[in-house]
């Protein structure tokens, strides 16, 4: 059995993991949920699942976090969507990562939705993520084209406010075609990627190189130091 288990091949995967899980049982997807309906107190949305856990010594600029609060926060805008963009392994994802951990987004939006995407993610696997996301069910068989696929999307986020978060976007022409959010209630879009002006009317946040302070704190955390006194 050692020796079997030591040469064993990865399982490989080839359908989104919230859909996988679901259909290795009972046991594992009510596992896998747990995670996510643990998260859910004090009527706050709950911390998706599909989000990758943060890393315990992160960090991430007081001011980036802010100033994406009040973009997702901001109901006197126009602007439905949030752009978070710089070059990569600057932090993009801890910072999306923060802001849905964080109690005043998650009190402010019904449900949160998170995908993690990609240079070349697939269309249909992506609309099924987010619609077992938001609808906690398998999308119907009959659901065959991607525009029949949107619709069933749209409906199911009609009326809710939703934050959806799409993590290392790269392609603007697939946005027709996952973001769902309804624009009549204060749902939000926000989008971590290494492009500038990937979307059109988003509001941009551009993440560069920590400052020589926030480079300390972050050594200090990594270290296990919270205090630099000491």
């Amino acid at each position: 059995i050692v020796t079997a288990m030591r040469t064993a091949s990865p399982i490989k995967i080839e359908e989104p993991l919230d859909i996988w899980l679901q259909h290795r049982g009972p046991y594992t997807y009510k596992a896998f949920r747990k995670v996510s309906v643990c998260a859910s107190s004090d009527n706050l949305a709950q911390i998706p699942a599909t989000a990758p856990e943060l890393p315990e010594a992160h960090f991430t600029p007081p001011v980036i976090v802010d100033r994406v609060k009040e973009g997702l926060l901001d109901l006197g805008t126009s602007k439905k969507k949030v752009l978070v963009h710089g070059m990569g392994g600057i932090g993009k994802t801890c910072i999306a990562l923060s802001i849905v951990h964080d109690k005043d987004i998650r009190a402010a939006f019904e449900i949160i939705v998170w995908v993690s995407l990609g240079q070349e993610p697939l269309v249909g696997e992506v609309q099924r993520s987010i619609y077992f996301q938001l609808a906690e069910v398998i999308l119907p068989d009959n659901l065959q084209t991607t525009e029949e696929v949107f619709a069933a999307l749209r409906k199911v986020a009609k009326g809710r406010s939703l934050l959806l978060v799409f993590d290392d976007f790269w392609d603007a022409a697939a946005e027709p075609h996952w973001n769902c959010i309804d624009v009549d209630t204060p749902s939000r879009l926000l989008v971590t990627s290494r492009i500038r002006g990937l979307l059109k009317n988003a509001e941009e946040i551009e993440v560069t190189l920590l400052s020589e302070a926030d480079a300390v704190q972050l050594l200090l955390q990594s270290a296990g130091i919270r205090d630099a006194d000491n």
